[in-house]
Protein backbone atom coordinates (compact mmCIF):
# COMPACT_ATOMS: atom_id res chain seq x y z
CA UNK A 1 0.00 0.00 0.00
CA UNK A 2 1.24 3.51 -0.93
CA UNK A 3 2.47 5.68 1.77
CA UNK A 4 1.17 9.51 3.19
CA UNK A 5 -0.70 11.01 0.62
CA UNK A 6 -1.42 15.28 1.23
CA UNK A 7 -4.25 16.98 1.07
CA UNK A 8 -5.36 20.64 1.44
CA UNK A 9 -8.73 21.56 2.04
CA UNK A 10 -9.74 24.79 0.23
CA UNK A 11 -12.74 26.87 -0.58
CA UNK A 12 -13.65 26.99 -4.20
CA UNK A 13 -13.51 30.90 -3.57
CA UNK A 14 -10.30 31.07 -2.05
CA UNK A 15 -8.36 30.41 -5.11
CA UNK A 16 -6.01 33.15 -3.44
CA UNK A 17 -5.40 30.78 -0.13
CA UNK A 18 -4.48 27.62 -2.99
CA UNK A 19 -2.33 29.58 -4.46
CA UNK A 20 0.19 30.99 -1.45
CA UNK A 21 -0.05 27.34 0.29
CA UNK A 22 1.00 25.47 -2.84
CA UNK A 23 3.72 27.93 -3.39
CA UNK A 24 4.79 26.80 0.25
CA UNK A 25 4.49 23.45 -0.26
CA UNK A 26 6.20 22.80 -3.65
CA UNK A 27 9.29 25.14 -2.39
CA UNK A 28 9.58 22.45 0.42
CA UNK A 29 9.06 19.60 -2.61
CA UNK A 30 5.81 18.26 -1.71
CA UNK A 31 3.19 17.30 -3.83
CA UNK A 32 -0.64 17.56 -2.96
CA UNK A 33 -4.19 16.89 -3.79
CA UNK A 34 -6.98 19.45 -3.71
CA UNK A 35 -9.97 18.97 -1.44
CA UNK A 36 -12.59 20.68 -2.15
CA UNK A 37 -13.92 22.66 1.47
CA UNK A 38 -17.91 22.65 1.91
CA UNK A 39 -19.20 25.78 1.34
CA UNK A 40 -21.12 27.10 4.58
CA UNK A 41 -23.24 29.38 2.09
CA UNK A 42 -24.24 26.48 -0.33
CA UNK A 43 -23.69 23.39 1.58
CA UNK A 44 -25.68 20.48 1.62
CA UNK A 45 -27.92 19.93 4.97
CA UNK A 46 -27.12 16.34 5.28
CA UNK A 47 -23.23 17.11 4.93
CA UNK A 48 -24.04 19.95 7.99
CA UNK A 49 -26.22 17.62 9.69
CA UNK A 50 -22.75 15.28 10.19
CA UNK A 51 -22.29 17.61 13.18
CA UNK A 52 -24.97 18.36 15.60
CA UNK A 53 -26.36 22.27 16.31
CA UNK A 54 -24.79 22.31 19.54
CA UNK A 55 -22.35 20.38 21.97
CA UNK A 56 -20.53 20.39 25.23
CA UNK A 57 -18.92 23.69 24.96
CA UNK A 58 -21.70 25.43 23.22
CA UNK A 59 -23.76 26.08 19.71
CA UNK A 60 -21.82 25.24 16.45
CA UNK A 61 -22.36 27.78 13.51
CA UNK A 62 -22.77 26.63 10.11
CA UNK A 63 -18.93 27.55 9.03
CA UNK A 64 -17.82 25.48 11.47
CA UNK A 65 -20.07 22.80 10.71
CA UNK A 66 -18.67 22.75 7.21
CA UNK A 67 -15.46 22.66 8.39
CA UNK A 68 -16.00 19.46 9.73
CA UNK A 69 -17.69 18.84 6.60
CA UNK A 70 -14.46 19.00 4.91
CA UNK A 71 -12.25 17.06 6.90
CA UNK A 72 -15.27 14.48 6.40
CA UNK A 73 -14.63 14.73 2.56
CA UNK A 74 -10.53 14.28 3.26
CA UNK A 75 -11.37 11.28 5.49
CA UNK A 76 -13.31 9.63 2.78
CA UNK A 77 -10.61 10.72 -0.08
CA UNK A 78 -8.23 8.47 1.78
CA UNK A 79 -9.92 5.50 2.35
CA UNK A 80 -11.02 5.71 -1.57
CA UNK A 81 -7.20 5.94 -2.42
CA UNK A 82 -4.16 3.24 -2.15
CA UNK A 83 -2.28 5.21 0.83
CA UNK A 84 -1.92 3.98 4.10
CA UNK A 85 -1.82 7.56 5.81
CA UNK A 86 -2.79 10.93 4.61
CA UNK A 87 -1.47 14.95 6.15
CA UNK A 88 -4.81 16.61 6.40
CA UNK A 89 -3.88 19.87 5.79
CA UNK A 90 -6.21 23.72 5.64
CA UNK A 91 -5.18 26.03 3.25
CA UNK A 92 -3.17 28.54 5.89
CA UNK A 93 -0.43 27.37 6.71
CA UNK A 94 3.16 27.71 6.41
CA UNK A 95 5.47 24.81 5.78
CA UNK A 96 8.83 23.65 7.34
CA UNK A 97 11.10 22.64 4.94
CA UNK A 98 11.71 19.47 6.86
CA UNK A 99 8.06 18.42 5.96
CA UNK A 100 9.17 16.56 2.94
CA UNK A 101 11.55 14.15 4.56
CA UNK A 102 8.91 13.77 7.63
CA UNK A 103 6.77 12.39 4.93
CA UNK A 104 9.29 10.64 3.15
CA UNK A 105 8.42 7.08 5.06
CA UNK A 106 5.22 6.02 6.53
CA UNK A 107 6.97 3.57 9.21
CA UNK A 108 7.60 6.01 11.92
CA UNK A 109 4.21 6.01 12.82
CA UNK A 110 2.72 4.74 15.47
CA UNK A 111 -0.37 6.05 16.48
CA UNK A 112 -3.57 6.66 14.06
CA UNK A 113 -3.43 10.57 14.53
CA UNK A 114 -0.51 12.47 14.63
CA UNK A 115 -0.67 16.57 14.89
CA UNK A 116 2.06 17.70 13.40
CA UNK A 117 0.38 21.38 13.50
CA UNK A 118 1.41 23.81 16.37
CA UNK A 119 -1.57 25.94 17.12
CA UNK A 120 -0.90 29.90 18.05
CA UNK A 121 2.29 29.65 16.46
CA UNK A 122 2.98 33.07 17.89
CA UNK A 123 4.13 31.82 21.38
CA UNK A 124 5.42 28.71 22.86
CA UNK A 125 2.82 26.03 24.26
CA UNK A 126 3.66 23.91 27.51
CA UNK A 127 1.71 20.59 26.72
CA UNK A 128 1.55 17.46 28.98
CA UNK A 129 2.64 14.49 26.55
CA UNK A 130 3.71 10.89 26.93
CA UNK A 131 6.51 8.89 26.72
CA UNK A 132 8.39 9.19 23.72
CA UNK A 133 6.54 6.85 20.80
CA UNK A 134 9.83 7.34 18.39
CA UNK A 135 11.57 9.70 16.15
CA UNK A 136 10.10 10.59 12.63
CA UNK A 137 12.78 10.84 9.66
CA UNK A 138 14.63 14.20 10.62
CA UNK A 139 14.91 13.41 14.51
CA UNK A 140 11.53 15.27 15.66
CA UNK A 141 10.12 13.12 18.39
CA UNK A 142 6.91 11.69 18.65
CA UNK A 143 4.63 11.63 22.14
CA UNK A 144 0.92 11.03 22.85
CA UNK A 145 -0.90 14.15 23.47
CA UNK A 146 -2.44 14.09 27.18
CA UNK A 147 -3.99 17.91 27.24
CA UNK A 148 -5.68 19.69 24.57
CA UNK A 149 -4.02 21.16 21.80
CA UNK A 150 -6.94 22.35 19.29
CA UNK A 151 -6.23 23.34 15.78
CA UNK A 152 -6.78 21.17 12.45
CA UNK A 153 -4.13 22.94 10.30
CA UNK A 154 -1.79 20.19 9.94
CA UNK A 155 -2.37 16.36 11.20
CA UNK A 156 -1.24 12.91 9.41
CA UNK A 157 -4.06 10.14 9.86
CA UNK A 158 -3.84 6.35 9.28
CA UNK A 159 -6.72 4.24 7.43
CA UNK A 160 -8.40 2.95 10.62
CA UNK A 161 -8.01 6.80 12.39
CA UNK A 162 -10.08 8.25 9.41
CA UNK A 163 -12.97 4.95 9.37
CA UNK A 164 -13.20 5.46 12.77
CA UNK A 165 -13.51 9.32 12.38
CA UNK A 166 -16.34 8.81 9.90
CA UNK A 167 -18.17 5.98 12.57
CA UNK A 168 -19.01 9.08 13.93
CA UNK A 169 -20.93 11.10 11.60
CA UNK A 170 -23.55 12.96 12.59
CA UNK A 171 -22.78 12.66 16.53
CA UNK A 172 -19.89 14.86 16.14
CA UNK A 173 -20.53 18.07 18.39
CA UNK A 174 -17.93 19.91 19.27
CA UNK A 175 -15.80 21.81 15.99
CA UNK A 176 -13.86 19.54 14.41
CA UNK A 177 -9.94 20.55 16.06
CA UNK A 178 -11.87 19.93 19.35
CA UNK A 179 -13.59 16.35 18.14
CA UNK A 180 -9.84 15.44 17.07
CA UNK A 181 -7.27 17.15 19.84
CA UNK A 182 -9.32 17.47 22.77
CA UNK A 183 -10.16 14.29 24.84
CA UNK A 184 -12.30 16.11 27.61
CA UNK A 185 -14.73 17.01 25.12
CA UNK A 186 -14.83 14.27 22.24
CA UNK A 187 -14.66 10.26 22.51
CA UNK A 188 -13.01 10.03 19.40
CA UNK A 189 -10.27 11.52 20.47
CA UNK A 190 -10.14 9.80 24.08
CA UNK A 191 -10.66 6.52 21.78
CA UNK A 192 -8.13 7.16 19.21
CA UNK A 193 -5.51 8.88 21.92
CA UNK A 194 -3.66 11.34 19.19
CA UNK A 195 -0.07 11.89 18.95
CA UNK A 196 2.29 14.97 18.74
CA UNK A 197 5.24 15.87 16.64
CA UNK A 198 7.79 17.95 18.63
CA UNK A 199 8.11 20.58 16.67
CA UNK A 200 5.85 20.75 14.51
CA UNK A 201 6.73 20.99 10.29
CA UNK A 202 3.24 23.57 9.77
CA UNK A 203 1.72 26.25 11.43
CA UNK A 204 -1.21 28.71 10.89
CA UNK A 205 -0.23 31.84 9.21
CA UNK A 206 -2.07 34.78 7.84
CA UNK A 207 0.11 35.49 5.70
CA UNK A 208 -0.84 32.72 3.78
CA UNK A 209 -4.40 32.23 4.89
CA UNK A 210 -5.48 36.11 5.24
CA UNK A 211 -9.09 36.54 6.44
CA UNK A 212 -11.22 33.79 7.86
CA UNK A 213 -14.06 32.54 6.28
CA UNK A 214 -15.51 31.38 9.40
CA UNK A 215 -17.79 33.59 11.39
CA UNK A 216 -16.92 33.39 14.96
CA UNK A 217 -19.90 32.30 16.71
CA UNK A 218 -19.16 32.69 20.04
CA UNK A 219 -17.98 36.42 19.35
CA UNK A 220 -22.09 36.62 18.03
CA UNK A 221 -23.50 35.31 21.49
CA UNK A 222 -24.58 37.72 24.52
CA UNK A 223 -22.14 38.36 27.01
CA UNK A 224 -23.25 36.79 29.45
CA UNK A 225 -23.65 33.43 27.12
CA UNK A 226 -19.84 34.14 26.48
CA UNK A 227 -19.01 33.71 30.14
CA UNK A 228 -21.43 30.68 30.62
CA UNK A 229 -19.71 29.04 27.75
CA UNK A 230 -16.03 29.52 29.23
CA UNK A 231 -17.10 28.07 32.24
CA UNK A 232 -18.30 24.80 30.74
CA UNK A 233 -15.01 24.62 28.68
CA UNK A 234 -13.21 25.22 32.35
CA UNK A 235 -15.00 22.31 34.12
CA UNK A 236 -14.84 20.11 31.29
CA UNK A 237 -10.80 20.73 31.72
CA UNK A 238 -10.91 20.59 35.25
CA UNK A 239 -12.32 16.57 35.18
CA UNK A 240 -9.25 15.64 33.76
CA UNK A 241 -6.86 17.19 36.20
CA UNK A 242 -6.68 14.03 38.56
CA UNK A 243 -5.72 11.64 35.80
CA UNK A 244 -3.64 13.99 34.20
CA UNK A 245 -1.63 15.14 37.65
CA UNK A 246 -1.35 10.95 38.07
CA UNK A 247 0.59 10.69 34.70
CA UNK A 248 2.89 13.61 35.91
CA UNK A 249 3.72 11.72 39.06
CA UNK A 250 4.13 8.33 37.95
CA UNK A 251 6.57 9.79 35.16
CA UNK A 252 4.05 8.36 32.15
CA UNK A 253 3.32 12.25 31.47
CA UNK A 254 6.27 15.06 31.22
CA UNK A 255 5.30 18.60 30.19
CA UNK A 256 6.89 19.42 27.02
CA UNK A 257 7.48 22.98 25.91
CA UNK A 258 6.27 22.97 21.43
CA UNK A 259 6.78 25.68 19.47
CA UNK A 260 7.41 26.87 15.91
CA UNK A 261 11.32 26.12 15.66
CA UNK A 262 11.74 28.10 12.01
CA UNK A 263 9.48 30.97 11.50
CA UNK A 264 9.22 31.93 8.40
CA UNK A 265 8.81 35.68 7.37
Amino acid sequence: MAGIAVYVINLARRPDRLEAVGDRLAAAGVSFQRVDAADARACDRAELEQSQWSGPIGALGDGARACTASHFRAWRKLLDSVHSHALVLEDDVEVDPALAEVLADPSWLRADLVKVEKFNADRPSRLLLGRSLGLAPGGREVRPLLSRHTGSAGYIISRRGAALALSYAGRVRVPVDHFLFNATVSDFAAAIGPAILVQPVVWQSIEVGGTTDIVNARAQLPRGQRWRRSLVRAWHEVRLLPWQLGLLLSGRGKVVTVQVSSPLG
